[in-house]
């Protein structure tokens, strides 16, 4: 009888200590930014630049943090023009200047950061800051949607995003002089020298309001969009009355960096008259309003278009403010 309790009381000892043995494992530490990247093939050309920039060297990446990385996926590096061919050929302080612009200290997330936001945030390159946006449609960095967000890693957060920020280091008339679609734009300027001294102000500060007071946004017709309108040749355009010219071009001009998403909820450009959110003109603040930019940002209401302007090309950035290539002449 002791033999057979003996046996029983160790089959139960046996039978526990498995138990034990089986008990789930505690989960898994998260893999680290440069793990992570090493692992996820819509990365590949964002691991290709990490490495090609040396950052993964990088002392501070390496043992700081947290960061929020906002990760261009491989479709935005070769829509930019970054294929690996592109990438293998840059040079490495250029690309760690683009990503360091996409690197942020700390945790922007769902958790961290509530409601609805558009701020100016510090990131790990010299002097740039990206203007991170939340609304209804989601989080954007410079403009730019995420597509997969809040991806924890061991360092921080990552968030894909579906375009690659070009780090600011022009002012918007510069930019304007640069492309040539916009030649006709840059001719029209030289003749409103007050229009272009605001333009070319690297540190203009809009004191209508704090959050989207510094910089200032231009919808730029470009010129398919003036020939449109009946200015297809500078001469056209000289041979405007000079009140003319200036109520053509003030109307282009606004108070604030606004990227597309900045816009989303719609925009009275004047004196407030309903709604909507009223933004000044810089150039004519005391005017009636010269239109509305409706909801979803994309689509202007105007008095004198028959045909609704609209953006075509949106979030070109610059250090004093954003750019906005529109198809028509916001017309009186």
């Amino acid at each position: 009888m002791k033999k057979i309790i003996l046996g029983c009381v160790m089959l139960i000892c046996m039978m526990t200590g498995c138990t034990k043995e089986e008990a789930a494992p505690a989960s898994s530490p998260l893999p680290t930014l440069v793990a992570y990247i090493n692992n996820d093939k819509q990365l590949t050309l964002f691991k290709e630049a990490f490495y090609r920039s040396g950052l993964d060297k990088d002392a501070v990446i390496l043992n700081g943090g947290p960061f929020s990385v906002f990760a261009p996926i491989d479709s935005a590096f070769e829509a930019a023009g970054l294929d690996l061919n592109a990438i293998r050929n840059t040079e490495p302080a250029r690309l760690s200047a683009i990503l360091r612009y996409h690197i942020l200290p700390g945790r922007i997330n769902g958790e961290t950061m509530i409601g609805f936001f558009s701020i100016d945030l510090t990131s790990l390159h010299a002097t740039a800051k990206p203007r991170v946006c939340r609304n209804y449609e989601g989080l954007f960095i410079d403009g730019m949607p995420v597509a997969v967000a809040n991806v924890a890693i061991g360092d921080g957060v990552l968030h894909k995003i579906k375009g690659v920020c070009h780090v600011p280091d022009r002012t918007l008339l510069e930019l304007i002089r640069s492309r040539s679609d916009l030649s006709m734009l840059a001719h029209c300027l030289k003749k409103f020298p007050e229009m272009e001294t605001l333009l070319a102000d690297p540190d203009y500060q809009d004191t209508w309001q704090f959050v989207l007071g510094r910089g200032m946004t231009l919808f730029a017709p470009d010129n398919i969009a003036f020939a449109a309108n009946g200015f297809p040749e500078e001469a056209d355009f000289d041979a405007l009355e000079s009140d003319m010219q200036k109520s053509v071009l003030s109307r282009l001009l606004i108070g604030g960096k606004r990227f597309l998403p900045d816009m989303i909820g719609g925009l009275v450009i004047g004196i407030h008259i309903g709604p909507e959110q009223a933004v000044p003109n810089l150039v004519r603040p005391g005017a009636r309003p010269s239109y509305i930019l409706e909801k979803g940002a994309r689509k202007f209401r105007t008095t004198g278009n028959l045909i609704a302007p609209r953006i075509k090309q949106p979030n070109i950035g610059g250090v004093n403010g954003v750019i906005h290539i529109i198809d028509q002449i916001i017309l009186p």
